[in-house]
């Protein structure tokens, strides 16, 4: 299982909904998110394609999120 950490404008924009975490479909794993306290959002995911969906994300988030940095654990 590996935890994302999403920093940025990333709570309030939809990076929960089903729409941002449809790249977890395509890679035939789990999710769940969750908004810190930070403002920034975890996202725990099992398998071994985190790497893979990082960069669906990346190309996929919702047009009002502002990812500045994530990291991946």
């Amino acid at each position: 299982m590996k935890t994302i950490i999403v920093k940025g404008k990333v709570q309030g924009v939809g990076l929960q909904g089903l729409s941002a975490l449809k790249p977890v479909e395509k890679v035939g794993t789990n999710c769940t998110a969750e908004n810190l306290d930070d403002g920034s959002v975890r996202i725990t995911i099992s398998g071994d394609k985190a790497g893979v969906f990082v960069e669906e994300l990346k190309k996929k988030k919702p047009s009002l999120a502002i990812i500045k940095k994530i990291t991946m654990k």
